[in-house]
């Protein structure tokens, strides 16, 4: 009977390397069990408690990065299809089901995420989602931090150093703790607040402000050695002296400060935190 699977598999293999679509077909498992096995390469269920082990690995206001390893992936898959398994047989058909299904997620990557996108991304283009074959390499971050709690929308894209990397999920346990997923080797994450809207002034606490660069060549370049203790421009109510600031602003840029300039100086940047891989 072994021998006969065997030989079976074999015959099967051989037609759909020639491309015959019966095939094929013969291996195929149904849509949705295929999506929910591209969800599981992408710990997609996976509890928290199995990606962490001990909380200590993850400490308040930490990041850590991580290889996605292709071999646990395929097992979880596989553990997740033997459901109804009994026989042998039962199980060497499900290792060829399972490796002719594996072949197809790798296409149907960015299709999870695709599918939870906002219609006007969708629209915009952002993923396309069955026409990609990924790297073969899925890499990854967590993140525990107060910013999660505090800034739903965080912009985080990371790149190899050559290329952006596609983003293939990205997700949150609870309030503080985000997972990341990116298409690649990442050698470089940025994290940026969310560019939702213009603020004016300084973060809570702080009272120095940094002058920008209103030059045509650096226009925006922080220049900190020119910085200015703000306290100084407000009155007992916290009002601000704004033609005080706009004068002091002017002599230590050497220009006229007008109107639009002062609203240039006093917008409140987004912060952004930039990591690189080490090169050791």
């Amino acid at each position: 009977m072994k021998r006969r699977l065997l030989q079976s598999i074999d015959e099967i293999t051989n037609e759909m390397l020639k491309g015959n679509n019966d095939a094929s077909e013969a291996a195929a498992i149904p849509p949705d069990l295929e999506n929910y096995v591209t969800e599981l390469q992408l710990l997609y269920g996976v509890p928290l408690s199995y990606l962490v082990a001990d909380e200590f690995l993850l400490p308040q206001e930490s990041l850590r990065f991580f290889y996605i390893d292709n071999n646990w992936t395929q097992a979880l898959a596989d553990g997740a299809l033997s459901i109804g398994r009994i026989t042998a047989a039962d199980g060497m058909h499900d290792q060829f089901r399972l490796a002719s299904t594996l072949l197809n997620v790798r296409m149907m990557l960015h299709v999870p995420r695709h599918s939870r996108m906002h219609v006007n991304h969708k629209a915009k283009g952002l993923l396309s989602a069955n026409d990609k074959e990924t790297a073969g390499l899925i890499t990854g971050f967590l993140l525990r931090s107060e910013l999660v709690r505090m800034f739903k929308g965080l912009e985080i894209g990371a790149s190899d150093g050559k290329k952006e990397l596609d983003m293939l999920r990205l997700d949150t346990f609870g309030d503080e703790i985000a997972l990341g997923l990116f298409d690649g080797e990442m050698q470089h994450l940025v994290i940026a607040e969310p560019k939702t809207g213009l603020t004016f002034g300084l973060a809570p606490g702080e009272h120095m402000l940094v002058p920008k660069d209103v030059s045509e060549e650096n226009l925006g370049q922080p220049l900190r050695n020119l910085s200015i203790d703000i306290r100084a421009y407000k009155n007992a109510a916290g009002r601000l002296d704004a033609a005080g600031l706009a004068k002091e602003l002017g002599q230590r840029l050497d220009t006229e400060i007008g109107a639009a300039k002062l609203a240039f100086e006093l917008i409140a940047v987004a912060n952004r935190a930039v990591f690189e891989s080490s090169k050791d």
